[in-house]
C-alpha cells in the first residue's frame, strides 16, 4: 500500500509541475491562459483531486499540502478565498490570475502554523502604543523581528498578502481579469510585446521567411502608496478586535481604490504609475457626446481587429445607471449587441463618468512589493487633542500594460440630464 501511495502522490507532483509549466509559459509570453491551456489546467485537477482524497482516506489526514511543499494549485477562487497555489522559490516572479491569492505564494509562516485571519491590527496597534500585549501573543512574536523603533512595524509577509487580497477584492481591474505578479525588488524589468510575429507557409526545401516579435522593456518601480484611517484611543484599549476590522476595512478600501485610480488613469512620473488611459499604444476614441451601444461594439470590433479578443470594460456608476436605463421610443429596454453582451460590464467610480475602458485585461498587471509598513502617531495633526492615533499604511507597488492593443478607451463622453 506504502508503494501505491508514493506512486499517487509522484503522480500529483507531476500534474502539478505541468500546471505550473502551463501558467509560466503564459507569463513568459506576456498574457493570459488560452482556452486550451485553461481547459489543460483545469482537466489536471480533476486528475489531482480524487489523487489526494485517496491519498488522504489511506493516511487518515485531512491536509496533504504539508507534505506536497506547498505545490498544489487548486481550482480557482477569488482573492482571499481558499484556493491555494505552489509557493514562490527565492527570487522567482509569478503571474497570479485573479482567482488565486498573494498569500500563497508565501513561504514565511507565521509562528505555530497560525493563519493570517489569526492576526489582528487593533490587538498589534494596541501593544505598540499601551505597552498592553495581554491576548496578542501571536502579535507580539509576529512582530519580534523587523520591528522599527518609531512606533511602526512591518506586517509579517503572510498578513501583507493577506491585506494584499483583501484589496484585491476591493479592485475593479482585478474583477475585470488583470493578473497580479508581487516582487520583491525595489525594481523589475518586465517585457512587453509591442508586434507579434507572423508565420507563413513554405514548401519542402524552401527557406522560412524570417519574421520578428518585437519585445518591449518597462522597468516596474516600487512606488509608494499610502492611506491612513484615525481611530479612538479608547476603542484600541476596550476593543481591540472591533477596532482592527475598522481599520483593515478602511486600509484595504482605500488601497484596492486607488491601485484602480492610478491602473486607469495614473500620470506616471516619479510619484504614481502609468495607467490605462496614458499608456503609448493604447487607443484613445473622442465620442464628444452621449455613448450608443453601437460605439461600445466598435470599440470591442477596433480591439478583435488587432488579434486581441476584449472581456471586459470598466464605467462609473453613473454611466452604468445610464446604459442600464438605455430604452427604444417605445419604451422597452434597449438590449446590446451580442459582442457588447458577452463582455463583463464592471463599475468602479474611479473612472470618470466621460471614460469608458474596455480590453482583455488579462494584458495587464497589479505589481505589488511584498510587504505592508504600518506608521502610527499619537500626536499628528489633533490626535493628541482627541485621543485618537493614526495609522498609516504603505504599500509599494506598479502596473503594467503587457500589450497596449488589448485596450481602448472612449472619452469626452455625457450623460443627458
Amino acid at each position: 500500500m506504502r508503494k501505491q501511495i508514493r506512486e499517487m502522490k509522484q503522480k500529483v507532483a507531476a500534474y502539478l509541475d505541468t500546471q505550473q509549466n502551463i501558467l509560466q509559459r503564459a507569463l513568459n509570453e506576456c498574457r493570459g491562459l488560452t482556452p486550451a491551456e485553461q481547459k489543460d489546467h483545469d482537466g489536471l485537477n480533476e486528475k489531482i483531486e480524487p489523487l489526494l482524497e485517496t491519498i488522504r482516506r489511506a493516511e487518515g489526514t485531512s491536509d496533504l499540502d504539508a507534505e506536497l511543499s506547498g505545490q498544489r494549485s487548486s481550482k480557482p477562487e477569488r482573492p482571499g478565498g481558499g484556493g491555494s497555489v505552489r509557493s514562490r522559490r527565492s527570487g522567482e516572479v509569478r503571474m497570479l490570475t485573479r482567482d488565486e491569492r498573494v498569500q500563497d505564494v508565501i513561504t514565511a509562516a507565521l509562528p505555530d502554523n497560525a493563519q493570517p485571519q489569526d492576526f489582528s491590527i487593533g490587538r498589534a496597534i494596541r501593544g505598540k502604543v499601551t505597552g498592553e500585549w495581554g491576548g496578542a501573543e501571536l502579535e507580539k512574536r509576529s512582530m519580534s523581528e523587523g520591528s522599527d523603533t518609531l512606533g511602526g512595524f512591518l506586517l509579517p509577509d503572510m498578513v501583507s498578502g493577506f491585506y494584499i487580497d483583501l484589496a484585491r477584492n476591493r479592485s475593479a481591474l482585478i474583477a475585470a481579469g488583470a493578473h497580479t505578479i508581487p516582487f520583491d525588488t525595489n525594481t523589475l524589468a518586465v517585457p512587453t510585446v509591442d508586434s507579434d510575429p507572423t508565420a507563413t507557409w513554405r514548401g519542402e526545401n524552401d527557406l522560412i521567411g524570417e519574421t520578428d516579435i518585437t519585445i518591449g522593456r518597462r522597468n516596474v518601480t516600487a512606488r509608494s502608496l499610502a492611506a491612513i484611517v484615525r481611530v479612538s484611543n479608547e476603542l484600541l484599549a476596550d476593543s481591540a478586535d472591533l477596532a482592527g476590522q475598522i481599520i483593515q476595512a478602511g486600509l484595504t478600501k482605500a488601497l484596492g481604490l486607488e491601485m484602480d485610480r492610478a491602473g486607469l488613469r495614473g500620470a506616471g512620473g516619479a510619484l504614481e504609475p502609468l495607467g490605462i488611459l496614458n499608456w503609448a499604444g493604447v487607443n484613445a476614441t473622442a465620442i464628444g457626446g452621449v455613448v450608443t451601444l453601437d460605439q461600445l461594439s466598435q470599440a470591442a470590433t477596433r480591439i478583435a481587429a488587432d488579434n486581441e479578443v476584449p472581456n471586459a470594460y470598466i464605467v462609473s456608476a453613473n454611466l452604468n445607471g445610464y446604459l442600464d436605463r438605455l430604452k427604444a421610443g417605445d419604451a422597452r429596454w434597449i438590449t446590446p449587441s451580442p459582442e457588447v453582451a458577452k463582455l463583463t460590464r464592471v463599475v468602479s467610480n474611479q473612472a470618470l463618468d466621460s471614460e469608458v475602458y474596455m480590453g482583455a485585461f488579462e494584458q495587464c498587471a497589479i505589481m505589488p512589493r511584498q510587504g505592508i509598513q504600518v506608521e502610527l502617531s499619537n500626536v499628528a495633526g489633533e490626535a493628541f487633542q482627541r485621543n485618537q492615533t493614526l495609522i498609516r499604511a504603505v504599500l509599494r507597488c506598479d502596473f503594467v500594460v503587457f500589450r497596449a492593443n488589448a485596450f481602448e478607451v472612449l472619452t469626452g463622453i455625457t450623460i443627458p440630464a
